[in-house]
């Protein structure tokens, strides 16, 4: 390898990942201090003039890993995020502390599977159960849509009510029968065992507070692929305690929990207890949706400016497009409020037929998301739901969409307001500073760009 003094405007925080996994890279093995003043370099650029080297550097080309504070690579770190971060990802690969120089292709994805008596053991809570749930997360969905049509089957057989969130929306379809969209908090606190496949016990599920809510008895089984997640909140320190802990993959998981369940001999009657809880809580979605649907008969009316002034209802404008979308349609949700309330009014059609900006609400995505799903999938029609807030992120992409004729439908929340941030602002603060917006033409913008509107 060759190591070279690093000038401070190139070592700009890029970090030693793919190249370092790929071991294209190595860390220079003298002393500690000397390793923070050196630049690493890549074995095929060793016959090139460092300063061209430098030149050539591209932001997708992670080469750096230094502290804020320091001007050169730091071995430390890089050790740090090689043995937590990538070990994870790859289900529990054992990273070296030091990367040897070397040519290698890269590694395998490796994909956690499920321990045969962690299955049983979820299978005995389960045989013995009488209201169980399963919610399910995001990583249900990332094999595609052939291990999603396996999971589907696999709820099937083992008749359980399911509650659905981020990509894993739209598994079950628009009117599957065990797919509870409503009163999930309600459900939880009834529940006698609880399956956890890639769902993460934080805010949305309050910290895992929601999973002990008024027993401590019930058996919780949790599955996940990351070590991290599945610990998270959990135990003496946490807020709640699993019977069953599986870092795996959660839909392999459920695939061989159903083959496990159908070979019982009780299973029949373990389905019938299950339909039945699954009905009552069918009742009680009905009841609320029943609720949601008399508010969305309720006039709306302006803030600001346009205070008195009627507007459109967002639940009466939700439950008349969820009437008219297509079955080959695909969701991309961008917004905070307004895709909040779309998401207990609108169906997702089909399993990966919705995109949103995750937990972490990574507002913007969804021009990006809108432009990958209409390519990848053209013949369906992709509805962008947006905040007023989140839409001044990429709404220019329509300009985009023109030029290379990709109709993607857009659909703005216009409330002149980042309103879910004031709803917790205000009580928290006393004061809506900051959450305030304009009543916009936002169709303007996009016939700005010779789209429509």
């Amino acid at each position: 390898w060759d190591v070279l003094p690093p000038p401070l405007e190139t070592a700009a925080g890029m970090g030693l990942c793919e190249r370092a996994r790929r071991k294209e890279v190595s860390v220079a093995s003298s002393s500690f201090s000397s390793r923070l003043s050196r630049l690493i370099v890549p074995s095929e650029e060793k016959s090139r003039d460092p300063s061209l080297y430098l030149e050539k550097l591209k932001p997708d080309e992670p080469v750096f890993l230094r502290h804020k504070n320091q001007t050169g690579p730091n071995p430390f770190l890089a050790r740090q995020y090689l043995k937590f971060a990538l070990s994870n990802l790859y289900g529990g690969v054992d990273f070296a502390a030091e990367m040897k120089l070397a040519e290698a292709p890269p590694l395998p994805l490796s994909i956690p599977k499920p321990k045969a008596y962690d299955v049983e053991r979820a299978l005995q809570l389960l045989l013995n159960a009488k209201r169980p749930v399963v919610v399910l997360g995001s990583q249900v969905a990332v094999m595609g849509p052939k291990a999603a049509r396996l999971v589907v089957q696999a709820l099937d057989g083992l008749s359980l009510p399911s509650f659905l969130g981020g990509m894993c929306r739209g598994l079950l379809g628009r009117s599957h029968r065990l797919h509870i969209r409503q009163n999930r908090r309600k459900a939880l606190a009834q529940a006698d065992v609880i399956l956890l496949m890639g769902a993460v016990a934080d805010f949305r599920l309050d910290y895992g507070r929601h999973l002990m809510k008024n027993k401590k008895g019930v058996g919780i089984v949790a599955v996940n692929r990351s070590k991290e997640q599945l610990n998270l909140n959990e135990g003496s320190f946490g807020f709640w305690k699993a019977k069953v802990q599986s870092q795996s993959d959660p839909s392999m998981f459920l695939v061989s929990l159903c083959k496990k369940f159908e070979a019982d001999n009780s299973v029949v009657g373990c389905r019938k207890r299950f339909s039945m809880w699954a009905k009552e809580l069918k009742a009680e979605e009905s009841a609320v949706e029943a609720l949601n649907r008399t508010k969305a008969k309720r006039q709306a009316f302006g803030r600001g400016d346009k205070k008195n002034t009627p507007l459109v209802n967002p639940l009466d404008l939700f439950f008349k497009l969820e009437e008219l979308l297509p079955e080959n349609s695909i969701l991309v949700a961008d917004g905070g409020d307004f895709v909040a309330t779309a998401s207990y009014i609108l169906r997702p059609r089909g399993p990966l037929s919705w995109l949103d900006p995750g937990a972490y609400g990574t507002l913007g995505v969804g021009a990006g998301f809108a432009l990958g799903a209409k390519l990848v999938h053209p013949e369906a029609q992709v509805w962008l739901v947006w905040g007023d807030g989140s839409a001044g992120y990429s709404i220019a992409e329509f300009d985009t969409f023109k030029r290379n004729g990709i109709p993607v439908i857009g659909l703005v929340g216009n409330d002149a307001c980042w309103t879910q941030i004031e709803r917790e602002q205000v009580p928290m603060f006393g004061t809506d500073v900051t959450c305030g917006l304009d009543y916009c033409d936002y169709d303007t913008v996009s016939k700005g760009y010779a789209a429509g509107g």
